[in-house]
């Protein structure tokens, strides 16, 4: 059958993406402006498609509260000129683990007509040990669960990366291949320049097809109300 994106070649509708980075990096931001660039349809993150067809978004946070939420939207908006798509955007500041929290969210993503769920981050989000593979196999059945929605699950990259030097998420091996496909996010502050950093996104893992060529981008944060994506 046909993958069907809603913004290739990262996100395919109503299937479950992982993004995972060292601390730092900018994992949240760029979830975040993948989620503008589906709600609004328009185009902030290089190398990524817009929606044909823009969607609802739920970002739930365990990392960070509101006001960093809104700031970082708010920041990004200004970075490509485009009005914040607050109502379009819905934010859950979370407490619970997502099994807990389940039927809310499952009635709340029904409700509304939610297109994309974005969870930050997984160590939080699921119900236990993430090397547990217990956890690991009822957080994939959870996210499957919420029903025909795309979700992009944020997660920490695994300590074993840093040493080995492959690339791949934190927890047990459930949080690797339950989803359809993973990407890690590398990269570096530019050495010359506090206010730019120079990214890439690393295709580790695709159930559908062949893995995608890496995409490089830059974070430019030199003007302080803005944040550009830039290629």
């Amino acid at each position: 059958s046909k993958t069907v994106w809603l913004a290739s070649p990262m996100l395919e509708q109503g299937e479950h993406t992982v993004l995972f980075a060292e601390g730092g990096l900018g994992k949240s931001l760029f979830a975040l402006a993948l989620s503008i660039q589906c709600a609004t349809g328009k185009k902030i993150v290089p190398s990524v498609s817009v929606p044909e067809q823009p969607v609802k978004v739920l970002y739930l946070d365990w990392e960070t509260g509101a006001e960093v939420h809104k700031r970082r939207l708010d920041q990004i908006c200004a970075g490509s000129n485009i009005s914040n798509p607050q109502d379009r955007i819905f934010y859950w500041r979370m407490e619970y683990a997502l099994r807990e929290a389940f039927q809310d969210i499952k009635q709340f993503i029904t409700a509304n007509n939610i297109g994309l769920v974005v969870i930050d981050s997984a160590a939080l989000a699921a119900n236990g040990d993430v090397n547990e593979s217990s956890t690991g196999t009822d957080y994939i059945k959870a996210v499957r669960e919420l029903g025909n929605v795309a979700t992009l699950t944020i997660t920490h990259v695994s300590k074993a990366t840093l040493e080995k030097d492959r690339l791949r998420p934190i927890g047990s091996v459930y949080f690797q291949n339950g989803p359809r496909s993973s990407w890690g996010l590398v990269g570096e502050q530019d050495e010359l320049s506090e206010t730019k950093r120079n990214l890439g996104l690393v295709h580790v893992k695709s159930n559908n097809d062949s893995l995608k060529k890496p995409l490089s981008f830059s974070l430019d944060f030199s003007e302080p109300e803005e944040i550009k994506f830039s290629s």
